[in-house]
């Protein structure tokens, strides 16, 4: 799991840092448990899962079951079943708690979770028993846990001179996937193609606390117009981590910061672990920057070096702009300068300027998400997308929805190789 993952009280501080785990991220399937829970007051089984917060809004919450001390009697019992949105905009709270005519702590029973695009469905020793439209459209990490607390109107008092230790038995845990599932799941986990921004393909993390808006995962979502935070008032040096699965070549380090006389790092240095864990290694030191504006123009600052490999990245943060009592870094690219990218989405390394107040969606990657310009745009209207090096393609893409009503009609496409003399490569097209 990853830094800071699930933050549920403000009095839980992060201190340091520890090498992200990923057993089991997933989205959508069949999944079954067969357990059993015990009655004790004062204690709490769970099975839950939680979206992998790869995104700041993949967090939410779905609670296949949760069964307190107190829930069960010996002929009915309570199983509480939620979903929490938490920073997920696109779902609400929910409630679904059911009531098997049993004492559940008795004997095993098999509880079910269906995960599919257009909802989920729970149930109980093979029957269905409750069932909602809404399903979050990420990965997400099972959790299987057994909390003991004194929690009267929740888990009840603990009696701790009851026989200890206490158990929630689990027989096994399956998933099933269907063959479309599973080619869903192999078209999104994939590695990264040379020459490509590695940063995306990591897990971000801190060692000390952040803003828990601005997640560390905003500098590595492909969109420039996301930013990850400091807490205030930051104490130097600041720590920040990028963790990949598997070793990874790099001589190249890009940051990106909007309002960059107010808030971005002003001097930094890069340290590559090669086991993510010890033995970090200096690798370059921007020295002190100055930079040029304090608007929401995205600017970047690139450090080059010799070619490292490692499976951790950690940038020490000396100093900082603090106008607003915080520092933020919109984006960083991670990359291999000598191998140019073959057959990879090159657009999400730009960034994009436009006449849009979310035009960072355009170009993440994310087909479910769409930038939108301004209503009634003056028309012709320019497109610029910015790489922070050069950069060779030979192939556009436009992805619209609803295209007949609201997509380009028209477009020509034009380079440059200073962003002021345009040459144009494609030209006035019609659109269909």
């Amino acid at each position: 799991m990853r830094d800071g993952l699930h933050n549920f009280w403000d009095t839980c501080t992060i201190t340091d840092h520890h090498r992200a785990v990923r057993n089991f991220e997933t989205r959508y399937g069949y999944f079954e448990l067969r357990a059993r829970v015990p009655d004790d007051s004062g204690l709490h089984s769970a099975w839950w899962m939680i979206g992998t917060e790869a995104k700041s809004d993949e967090t939410a919450e779905v609670d296949i079951f949760e069964i307190c001390g107190p829930d069960i009697n010996t002929d009915q019992s309570r199983v509480r079943v939620s979903v929490h949105p938490w920073n997920d905009a696109g779902l609400s709270e929910q409630s679904l708690d059911y009531y098997p005519a049993c004492d559940v702590s008795q004997d095993f029973h098999v509880y079910g979770f269906e995960w599919q695009p257009e909802g989920m469905k729970f149930y109980f020793d093979g029957n269905l028993v409750k069932e909602t439209s809404q399903s979050p459209d990420y990965k997400m990490i099972t959790f299987l846990g057994i909390y003991e607390n004194d929690s009267p109107l929740w888990s009840g008092t603990p009696d701790y001179n009851s026989d200890y230790p206490k158990r929630f038995e689990i027989d096994y845990f399956r998933v099933y996937k269907t063959d479309e599932m599973l080619a869903w799941d192999a078209a999104t986990d994939h590695n990264p193609v040379a020459g490509e921004n590695l940063a995306p393909y990591a897990v971000a993390g801190a060692g000390q606390d952040w803003n828990w808006d601005s997640p560390p995962s905003n500098m590595i979502d492909n969109d420039a117009y996301s930013a990850f935070q400091s807490v205030d008032s930051p104490v130097f040096p600041q720590y920040l981590y990028l963790d990949w699965e598997d070793t990874q070549t790099f001589d190249t380090f890009i940051m990106k910061t909007a309002y960059s006389q107010g808030q971005a790092p002003t001097n930094w240095d890069l340290e590559v672990s090669a086991d993510g864990e010890t033995g970090w290694t200096h690798v370059a030191s921007s020295g002190d920057i100055a930079w040029d504006g304090n608007d929401w123009h995205v600017e970047e600052y690139k450090l080059t070096f010799s070619p490292v490999q490692g499976k951790a990245l950690r940038i020490k943060i000396n100093n900082a702009n603090l106008q607003w009592d915080h520092y933020a870094i919109n984006e960083v690219l991670v990359k291999d300068s000598s191998v140019s990218p073959v057959n990879a989405n090159i657009a999400s390394e730009t960034t994009s300027e436009w006449d849009s107040e979310n035009g960072g969606l355009l170009t993440d990657g994310d087909l479910t998400e769409a930038a939108q310009s301004d209503n009634r745009p003056s028309l012709p209207m320019d497109i610029v997308l910015k790489w922070p090096m050069q950069t060779a393609f030979n192939e556009i893409q436009m992805h619209c929805w609803y295209a007949k009503d609201q997509a380009p009609t028209q477009a020509s496409f034009q380079i440059s190789q200073d962003g002021q003399n345009w040459q144009e490569i494609v030209a006035p097209t019609t659109l269909f």
